[in-house]
């Protein structure tokens, strides 16, 4: 056997090369003889895929092509892959060109060939970590990236993978980190659904590649941010996300990336980093330790001077109320309260549209998904009318030739029109926790008040309230503006009050 299989790889003569290998397929469907034709022809495909004679290497490769031709059987897989790791070496790093690219072109037949995974499948993906560690060049990450798309592998053959690549994310080479990262991000996006934890064990070191001053290959920190991302998007997209519980992480995971929250925070200030940590920082605050951590921190800037972390943080503060994050902590309505005044500010006007349409169309509204489209389609009947009232005028205008006050004499539903207005006027939902809604009351106080108050000044307070309260309600029915409403309401508004010269007291 070690005779044919020299001769199928070494021989001159092409012609009795092809037949010498086609006795030693036919001898390895013999049940006696199949194991000599597996250890013979393996370790001289092997060794000549290792020879510096391009001719050995070459017809090597052929062998290789005709022992895969239908993959779907993996019935020559035990000659073939103890070559596995070699021909990977050949793609990523070999210097001969038109060899390489032969290779290249026999490994992605065996991968299309098959639909689903086979054996020969899941020895090219295991062989990937270790040549991972070895490859310096973009062509050979783009190769790498390209056979993980295209492969077709088991939940388990990927986990198996992940686990291999997760300890390569402590290599001293940021360019070996970077492809680690790429590689088990898109590892992830296609089994997040199958096997939401699959890289959960990578989140760690993930997070502190993302603090990663030193990142020399330009996009090692964006990569890690974005693995992040698609981590704690779990099983469903990034957009999916608005109306779901958050992922169930393990509590130490949890613990990390609360711990990290202020740090990602300060990331905001880098416009290259911005956008991917917008979306991992929406995604954190799913978790009310992590959302009342971002509060704080915004709070706390807006009420002090301008500074250029100012912008990140509203920027933040504008993602938090589009993606519906705000609603339940007492700090949440507090950065409800401030963000209408603090978009007044110039540097900030940039955001207004963004924030006031937020509020106007996702804290303005508490009924069911129909009345909510309903609304939406009678917006959209006002807009039309309200363009076909001022091409109308612009006719008539021009018609009499003078000047007229477009719109003059049309009824006008500002409120729908102007979202700023219609904060005042829809439905604000309610703190369900009777322990944040005191918190609320707390802060209230505080902001009243400050934090040094005499005895004197709060009942003094207390008293113009209960003046006032009882006259407001007679003037307007309005549910904003009259929030003592009925009689639990009304005991709720005072319970605040007492509360609040007690938190003085």
């Amino acid at each position: 056997m070690s005779r044919l299989a020299d001769v199928a790889i070494k021989d001159d003569d092409d012609d009795l090369r092809i037949a010498a290998l086609r006795v030693l397929k036919l001898a390895h469907n013999a049940r006696n003889l199949s194991r000599s034709v597996e250890i013979s022809l393996s370790k001289t495909i092997e060794g000549s895929l290792k020879d510096h004679e391009p001719r050995h290497r070459a017809n090597a490769v052929s062998a290789v092509d005709t022992l895969t031709e239908e993959n779907t059987s993996d019935q020559y897989r035990d000659i073939v892959s103890p070559s596995i790791s070699q021909l990977l070496r050949i793609v990523l790093i070999e210097e001969d060109e038109n060899l390489r690219d032969r290779v290249k072109e026999v490994l992605f037949k065996i991968f299309t060939v098959s639909i689903g995974e086979t054996k020969l499948n899941c020895d090219v993906l295991v062989a990937i970590p270790p040549l991972a560690a070895i490859t310096t060049t973009m062509r050979g990450k783009a190769i790498i990236m390209q056979i993980i798309e295209t492969l077709t592998i088991s939940d388990d053959t990927a986990h198996e993978v992940a686990d291999n690549l997760i300890p390569m994310l402590k290599e001293t080479s940021s360019f070996t980190r970077a492809i680690i990262i790429e590689l088990l991000l898109k590892l992830y996006m296609k089994h997040r659904r199958s096997k939401p934890m699959l890289i959960e064990s990578a989140v760690p070191e993930t997070i502190s590649l993302a603090f990663d001053d030193n990142d020399d290959v330009g996009r090692i920190r964006i990569s890690a941010i974005q693995l992040l991302v698609a981590f704690l998007s779990g099983p469903t997209s990034l957009e999916s996300t608005a109306e779901r519980q958050p992922v169930p992480w393990s509590a130490t995971t949890s613990s990390l990336l609360n711990k990290s929250t202020l740090r990602f925070m300060e990331l905001l200030q880098d416009e290259y980093l911005r956008p991917s940590v917008l979306d991992l920082l929406s995604l954190m605050s799913l978790d009310a330790t992590a959302r009342e951590l971002m509060t704080l921190r915004i709070a706390s800037m807006a009420f002090g001077s301008d500074s250029p972390a100012l912008v990140g943080y509203i920027e933040l503060l504008a993602r938090l109320i589009s993606d519906e994050r705000l609603g339940q902590k007492a700090t949440d309505y507090i950065l409800l309260f401030v963000a209408p005044v603090l978009v007044t500010r110039p540097q900030l006007a940039h955001f207004k549209f963004e924030i006031l349409s937020a509020l106007w169309w996702l804290y303005s509204h508490k009924g069911s998904k129909t009345e909510i489209k309903k609304e939406q389609e009678q917006a959209q009947d006002i807009v039309e009318e309200k363009r076909t009232n001022i091409e109308d005028d612009r006719k008539e205008d021009t018609q009499k030739g003078q000047v007229r006050n477009i719109g003059r004499g049309r009824k006008q539903d500002t409120a729908k029109s102007h979202p700023e207005q219609n904060i005042a006027t829809g439905k604000l939902r309610c703190i369900d926790d009777p322990k944040e809604f005191e918190k609320l009351g707390d802060w209230f106080a505080l902001a009243i008040f400050g934090r040094h108050v005499g005895l004197h000044e709060a009942r003094t307070w207390r008293e113009r309230c209960e003046r006032y309260l009882p006259k407001l309600q007679e003037q307007t029915a309005h549910p904003l503006l009259n929030p003592l409403r009925t009689k639990t309401e009304k005991s709720q508004g005072w319970t605040i009050l007492d509360d609040t010269v007690k938190y003085i007291i």
